[in-house]
């Protein structure tokens, strides 16, 4: 839908008016939008749908053989599956690390095959940004985590599985609070999830890749990329370190590895605790990970970290990631050199005392 076109509906809900676009997706565009209350501008967001995106969706049915009849059918079931995400979000409303759902409607067109759907909901910082203008550490990384098992946990507890766990899906409220959002492809355990492909490919578990049947758990893999990710200079694992430039093949041969089940590699420098914790996270094989967010939960919050290490930044003054430090393989053979060094100076020690003692 345009910009015109949504302008020329304005209000929207009876009062609220268009502001800037701040994002968008395969279906849909999120704006921001505004009212004025007694000399005070408020803000909201709104998440703006069309069904079917295009008229090419609708002839490429009926060079298929479907009637209008047919093809309305068809869509208006993927309208409903939207709708679905309305009843998740209302459903999940009052937790502080959940989006919070406000109102919806959904404008039906008689005179053609379309729907337009608005979701409004509170307006939200985007992650990237938010790292960036606070200029983040390790520290606020182990905060975004926690924060984010909270709301998988309550997910969970209510029977959902998000399975679209990734930066873009993490939001910041105005008092710091990490919140997931886009609940789009969420699904209720045992509703159709089990055996779909559901996802953003780099963050995808291993069965959900493979078509397997999958459960809570892959929320939970999901959310270890992001938190290697972050920790790791912005780099998946398997990828050449930053700053080093990495090709599309490059790329695709990380993945491939992680989804064959190779061993995730530790961060150079991390804490051992803190590895350890992503690794159990994002296990290939389901029953060696977290079995759930609490479990998840209770772990991070025993992991020690020296002060220095959670202070260590992960943007440079001009808002780039900051390379992880890689072990050298230089310093091998000097500490082997001192080492010896050491031997050494024993042995003439003790030889020097045997000879005083005779």
């Amino acid at each position: 839908m345009s910009r015109d076109d949504l302008e020329s509906r304005q209000p929207f809900f009876g009062k609220w008016y268009l502001g800037e676009r701040l994002g968008g997706g395969t279906f849909g565009s999120v704006y921001s939008i505004y009212h004025d209350e007694e000399g005070v501008r408020l803000y909201a967001a709104m998440k703006v749908l069309t069904v079917p995106k295009s008229q090419a969706d609708i002839e490429e049915l009926r060079t298929q053989g479907l009637s209008d009849t047919e093809i309305r059918a068809f869509f208006e079931k993927q309208v409903q599956s939207f709708v679905g995400e309305v009843n998740i979000l209302r459903n999940l409303r009052g937790n502080d690390h959940i989006v919070c759902y406000e109102d919806h409607m959904v404008v039906t067109h008689r005179s053609r095959i379309q729907w337009d759907i608005f979701i409004r909901m509170e307006r939200l910082e985007r992650l990237d940004h938010y790292l960036k203008r606070i200029m983040a550490t390790r520290r606020d990384v182990i905060k975004l985590w926690y924060d984010t098992t909270i709301a998988l946990s309550i997910c969970h507890r209510n029977s959902i599985i998000h399975r679209d766990i990734k930066p873009d899906n993490i939001l910041v409220s105005r008092e710091g609070y990490y919140k997931l959002v886009d609940f789009g492809i969420a699904r209720y355990i045992g509703a159709n999830a089990s055996g779909t492909k559901a996802g953003t490919y780099p963050y995808m578990a291993p069965e959900v890749q493979e078509y397997q049947k999958y459960d809570n758990r892959a929320d939970i893999y999901s959310l270890g990329i992001v938190i290697y990710q972050l920790l790791n200079a912005n780099r998946y694992p398997f990828l050449p370190p930053s700053p080093t430039p990495f090709t599309a093949t490059q790329r695709d041969e990380a993945l491939s590895m992680r989804f064959s089940g190779k061993p995730i590699p530790p961060i150079p420098g991390l804490s051992p605790e803190v590895m350890k914790v992503i690794l159990k996270s994002t296990a290939y094989n389901v029953k060696d990970r977290y079995s759930t967010a609490e479990e998840l939960q209770r772990d991070i919050l025993k992991m020690r970290m020296s002060r220095e290490e959670l202070a260590s930044p992960l943007f440079n003054e001009r808002g780039e990631f900051i390379p992880v430090l890689q072990k050298s393989k230089k310093k091998k053979p000097m500490r082997t050199a001192l080492i010896c060094f050491a031997v050494i100076v024993m042995l003439f020690a003790l030889l020097m005392l045997l000879l005083y003692l005779k």
